[in-house]
């Protein structure tokens, strides 16, 4: 439900912004309005503050008005059903920054490391290495589960990749998942992350992502997620994932490529969080493989917009198990990206409200951000 206050004269609304959404969900269809008030919660909340004159021209400078920070506008929006939530503040988006070519030197400084030659210098999984055109596998010599292992790419720089590379990495990935499950059928649980340069976590600079199985059941989040999928499906009858979609695409969060749906997230993990969904009308769209070409487009458009570091997580039902596969019917394979800021900045983006409030704190529109992809 939509809870605002009316807003003082003199403040500015963006119709093309977060702080439009109310007025957003007005124009919605009698049936999309009850679908957004179905999947969120609302809140527009107005701060106050007073400016000491001392400090006038400072913040003049810096956000062009006095009224923007003395009246603020802060939009709460939570998932009813994740309980993910996203607080924005537009004049965290308005505040001034210095734009300046990304210099790779950081990057470059690193190439001759461990993974340049990984033949040799990392470990091997009991089963061989898979090698590819552009790729080569490792064990992770720290793992997180029983079966952990790298896909180390031939470019050193991260940044630097083709449709052809990443469609290489992908079908890297989907043998080892499979050669893992033929291994031990109780590992039927994978996971794809690619946690790209030190923002991200990354402690390698080489191009790397990373492979998971476990058993028993899924990680957490997926299961959070494939419960909330049924949960759905038996109060409401309806497909969870073809809701939020639906309900995003009403908003004009979405985008189409090809037989692709690029969703910009309501309730991000963090800043210009995506989602990519396949139509499911290509049951080609059903390997990993088949995500390179919308992977590389918004990898490219992301970089162009100058997120240089990021992470990314592919959710996957379980494969090689028959019981499990019905109990995960209907559960999409997609991908979830998230920009985790400035390479030079000494700032982490996540903190206390993050950790322990699970309140994440945006800096970036949605309906700006979803005009630039």
């Amino acid at each position: 439900m939509v809870s605002s206050k009316v807003l003082k004269k003199g403040m500015r609304l963006d119709s093309e912004s977060i702080s439009s959404l109310s007025s957003k969900i007005k124009k919605l269809s009698v049936e999309d309005k009850l679908l957004f008030d179905r999947f969120y919660s609302l809140s527009e909340r107005e701060s106050f503050m007073k400016i000491p004159k001392s400090m006038v021209p400072w913040v003049k400078s810096q956000f062009g008005s006095l009224s923007v920070v003395t009246n603020q506008k802060i939009i709460d929006i939570r998932n009813k059903f994740t309980f993910e939530a996203a607080a924005f503040n537009e004049l965290r988006s308005m505040r001034p920054s210095v734009k300046q070519p990304f210099d790779d030197k950081e990057i470059r400084i690193e190439k001759g490391d461990n993974f340049s030659k990984p033949e040799k210098f990392t470990p091997i999984d009991e089963f061989g290495r898979i090698k590819g055109k552009f790729t080569t596998t490792s064990a992770n010599v720290a793992k997180y589960d029983a079966f952990h292992s790298l896909i180390i790419f031939k470019e050193h720089n991260p940044l630097k990749f083709t449709e052809a590379e990443l469609k290489d990495h992908l079908d890297t990935a989907d043998k080892w998942f499979s050669i893992v499950n033929k291994k031990n059928k109780t590992y039927c649980y994978p996971f794809l992350m690619w946690n790209c340069l030190w923002r991200s976590g990354a402690s390698i600079i080489h191009g790397h992502m990373q492979m998971l199985m476990t058993e028993g059941q899924h990680y957490p989040k997926l299961e959070m997620l494939n419960q909330v999928k049924e949960f759905y499906r038996e109060k409401y009858d309806g497909a969870y994932f073809e809701d939020l979609i639906r309900i995003h695409e009403a908003l004009g969060l979405t985008k189409k490529y090809k037989n692709f749906t690029i969703v910009v997230y309501l309730t991000p993990v963090k800043e210009k969080e995506l989602l990519i969904f396949s139509n499911g009308k290509n049951k080609s769209n059903k390997t990993i493989g088949a995500y390179s070409g919308v992977l590389n487009k918004v990898l490219s458009s992301l970089l162009n917009l100058g997120v240089n570091s990021f992470n990314m997580g592919f959710y996957i039902p379980p494969i090689g198990n028959e019981k499990d596969n019905e109990l995960w019917k209907g559960f999409p394979l997609f991908f979830r990206i998230i920009d985790r800021g400035d390479l030079a900045s000494k700032t982490t983006d996540i903190g206390g409200m993050e950790l322990y409030a699970g309140l994440n704190i945006i800096e970036s529109d949605p309906f700006k951000l979803i005009k630039k992809l």
